[in-house]
């Protein structure tokens, strides 16, 4: 009974022990397992979302997922990521505007519609650069030919160009030769023109040398002749003073100045024989005496008084007209008086100094011929023009005022600065002659009062 004890005591012991020993080996294969499925745990979760970032679970279970994985089933040995990035290769190449086949894209696929910024697809992008290569493709193709046809059209401008230059070089040749002709004919007229000038000198010479002669021969004769006029004058002077000598005793005798040809029928207004080209004036007043008279006078500067005083008031061409200012008591103004101004000689030559630019039409511009008709309009009036202003000048005649100018910026051009010196010194010439008139107590004409004396307005 012990040992049975004993023995199954033992057994018991061992098998504690081995059960033990059993619990210690699950334990630690436990321990193993549980770390291996830790970490094929953790691999899966790796590998899980290796592929969520590849490919997320609502793809792989679309229907274009599924055709991936068919195709790449269909290619031996080759996996979704190998057919993608194959395909992708190809896309590239068809970006890039390469000729190639894209038969195993489909474009209408969803699982490459991946969302780009503003809700556009990758798709649906290529195709919008797709197109916007082939309009850049297109513009770039008219643009050469817009470039080929810019170039024609240069090389016909150049063509142009080339034949306006002959053209030009043949007119220079042309006008060149032209030139040439026209110089050797203005050459040979040169040398007629100074053979004809030569021939009309020795003309001129010939004749002035006649001419000479011939104003010699003249002022003899002028020079015998005004001798007989002063010896006649003298026997003149020597009969009108025994004829003074006869009738008054030594009194002056003034002849008559002209004499009154008709009266008007109210009797204020006489007409007299002194005109225009008499040098008579308006405003200028004549004593009236008896036809028979005789006028005398005992001192030269004393007023000798007629029976009648006129005032010229209007002088005509051939006559003037006079009112009667004055009139002794029953004196009768008849036609034939005489009437006399001590002051007027009809005889004199007034001497007129001309100057200036004249306007005589009233056209708005002034020139120089107005001036030679100035002059002329003298000469025809009876006057003489002088060449300078002096103590025996009558008149001065001046014509339109010139205006002073202000003087020129710094930086006027020449021509500029040689006008205004020209225009201040006609200025400058014409304002000292004034004051030489006004020194030398000279009447100063304008054009109007000049005009008025010689009766052009008249006219």
């Amino acid at each position: 009974m012990a040992r049975t004890r004993v023995g199954g005591a033992s057994g018991w012991v061992i098998a504690t022990i081995l059960l033990g020993f059993a619990f210690i080996i699950s334990l630690i294969l436990t321990i193993i397992f549980a770390t291996q499925i830790g970490g094929a745990r953790q691999n899966q979760e790796l590998a899980q979302l290796t592929l969520s970032r590849i490919v997320t679970p609502r793809e792989r279970n679309g229907e274009e997922f599924k055709l991936l994985t068919a195709r790449a089933r269909e290619q031996e040995r080759q996996t979704v990521f190998g057919l993608l990035n194959e395909e992708s290769k190809t896309l590239k190449n068809y970006v890039a505007g390469t000729d190639v086949e894209v038969p195993s894209i489909k474009l209408q696929s969803t699982a490459l519609e991946v969302d780009l910024d503003g809700g556009a697809t990758l798709l649906g992008e290529i195709e919008r650069l797709r197109q916007n290569l082939d309009d850049t493709r297109q513009t770039l193709a008219q643009t050469e030919q817009i470039r080929a046809e810019a170039v024609a059209s240069i090389s016909a401008m150049e063509s142009q160009k080339a034949s306006a230059a002959d053209s030009f070089n043949r007119s220079v040749a042309d006008i060149r030769g032209q030139y040439s002709t026209l110089k050797g004919d203005f050459d040979h007229f040169q040398r007629d023109k100074n053979a004809l000038i030569e021939q009309l000198q020795k003309n001129m010479e010939t004749v002035r040398n006649s001419m000479s002669e011939k104003l010699h021969q003249a002022k003899s004769e002028i020079a015998q002749k005004d001798e007989v006029i002063r010896r006649l004058a003298n026997r003149i002077d020597e009969v009108e003073a025994a004829q003074s000598e006869s009738r008054g005793g030594g009194a002056d005798i003034v002849p008559a100045d002209g004499r009154i040809v008709t009266i008007n029928r109210d009797g204020d207004l006489a007409y007299i024989n002194l005109a225009a080209g008499d040098h008579v004036l308006p405003g200028m007043t004549f004593e009236v005496f008896d036809q028979n008279e005789v006028i005398k006078v005992d001192r030269i500067d004393e007023q000798q008084r007629g029976k009648a005083t006129i005032e010229v008031v209007r002088v005509l061409d051939s006559s003037s007209v006079a009112r009667i200012v004055r009139a002794e008591p029953y004196a009768i103004v008849s036609v034939g008086d005489h009437i006399v101004n001590l002051a007027y000689d009809r005889s004199a030559v007034y001497q007129f100094f001309v100057h200036g630019v004249f306007d005589i039409n009233k056209v708005g511009r002034a020139t120089m011929s107005d001036n030679r008709r100035v002059q002329a309009m003298i000469d025809r009036w009876g006057g003489r023009v002088t060449d300078d202003l002096n103590y025996q000048t009558d008149y001065l005649v001046l014509g339109l005022m010139p205006k002073r100018l202000q003087p020129p910026p710094q930086d006027a051009l020449i021509f500029e600065i040689e006008d205004y010196t020209e225009k201040l010194r006609i200025y400058d010439e014409y304002r000292a002659l004034e004051a030489e008139a006004q020194k030398l107590k000279i009447p100063v004409l304008n054009q109007n009062r000049f005009l008025g004396l010689v009766g052009h307005y008249r006219r």
